[in-house]
């Protein structure tokens, strides 16, 4: 549940991180914006990070960087990792400092022994957008990019996100990241502990045309979806996007009813317009159809919570198998997921309906995925389809 308080979400990082390292966990995933989120465009333009390398020597990037605040973040990793659990106090002049979001994460790469997934950063250099009009200025923009750390505090990828969320939902949402956000234009691929990594983020996931590009021209075998799911548009449609959208290959668990549905918001007929009643299953089933369709792990770790008087986040972080089937939910605004009932509040005006920040294990079982690519060989069948209009 991340703020506008850089520092504060750096802290609950290493706090995750240092549960990850207990856990013999080989990576963590952070969510969309899990460094900053403000009220307002011109508050995340003016804290944006600075452009972010991935070239250059592998010497000069695991340069650590001293100072009080890093000297927190180490302490916070090693005590939470110990079961101690304590926060270093750091002064109020160091507070006063903006950190870097990229050190204090290369920081706490080293510290826990963790690669890092940091699921979307505000990154400057982005091209302004153009105005119309004689003596219009040109509009500042940045990057939302997804950056992937290794454990030696290195950055082996970038993926500016590129399809943006603008999105207005009368008397509810209206959330314009165009504004504000220029689109990257490249795919990403990237080499882990765990498997070959295919990074997106939040919106991407309801263009499945990307999944498939990342996995039969990239190689992905894990997808990543890090997201910051409003609650309305989380309810109606995050399970669905990731688990259902090939539901048709399932008949043997959904209904005829729940499949209309499914494949009704799928092709992008919006709900108000269909007979048919928005049912639970819905959401579960989104990442499940990336899992299904690519037959590859979906790895979406889900902002949750209200973050401050304008916006507030479904939650629901998901670990779907190649096969379809939720193997971690880490809970959200209408359930406790795979999660203890203990740490959930059935409360829509909760902080948070889970405990935050927290995180939920899941293994990787790279024979899975080539099990269930062997058994049906969607990859070949794609590629040998002729397909054209009549």
């Amino acid at each position: 549940r991340s703020t506008s308080d850089k520092l504060s979400n750096l802290l609950d990082v290493a706090k995750c991180a240092g549960w990850a390292k207990r856990e013999g966990a080989s990576m963590l995933f952070l969510p969309e914006c899990f460094g900053f989120l403000g009220e307002s465009g011109q508050e995340t333009l003016s804290r944006a990070e600075p452009p972010i390398l991935v070239s250059g020597s592998e010497s000069a990037q695991q340069k650590s960087v001293k100072g009080p605040i890093f000297d927190a973040l180490k302490l916070t990793v090693s005590s939470y990792a110990n079961g101690s659990e304590q926060v270093a106090d750091i002064s109020e002049s160091s507070v006063q400092i903006e950190v870097s979001l990229l050190d204090g994460l290369k920081t706490i790469a080293r510290e826990s022994g963790c690669w890092l997934s940091a699921g979307g950063m505000h990154e400057s250099g982005a091209p302004p957008a153009a105005m119309g009009g004689e003596g219009n200025e040109a509009k500042s923009r940045v990057y939302n990019s997804h950056v992937i750390i290794d454990s030696d505090g290195i950055v082996k990828s970038t993926y500016r996100k590129s399809h943006l969320f603008d999105v207005s939902i009368p008397n509810k949402v209206n959330l314009r990241e165009s504004a504000t956000t220029a689109p990257g234009e490249e795919l990403v691929v990237c080499d882990s502990p765990i498997g070959r990594l295919g990074l997106s983020t939040c919106y991407d996931v309801r263009f499945p045309e990307m999944y498939v590009d990342l996995v039969q021209r990239g190689g992905a075998e894990i997808l990543l979806v890090p997201s910051a799911f409003t609650v309305p548009t989380g309810k109606a449609h995050w399970h669905t996007l990731l688990t259902g959208g090939s539901s048709i290959l399932r008949f043997d668990s959904t209904s005829m009813h729940d499949f209309l549905l499914f494949y009704a918001v799928d092709i992008g007929i919006p709900k108000e317009f269909m007979t048919l009643t928005l049912c639970t299953p819905y959401l579960s089933h989104v990442f499940e159809a990336r899992a299904i369709e690519n037959q590859c792990y979906v790895l979406a770790a889900a902002q949750v919570g209200k973050h401050n008087n304008k916006r507030k986040s479904y939650g629901h972080s998901l670990a779907v198998d190649p096969w379809g089937d939720i193997v971690a939910d880490a809970g959200g605004y209408d359930g406790a997921g795979t999660m203890s009932t203990e740490r959930y509040v059935e409360d829509e005006d909760a902080v948070s309906p889970v405990e935050v920040p927290s995180i939920i294990l899941c293994d990787i079982d790279r024979e899975k995925i080539n099990s269930v690519r062997e058994r049906i060989p969607i990859q070949q069948h794609r590629a040998n389809a002729v397909i054209r209009f009549g």
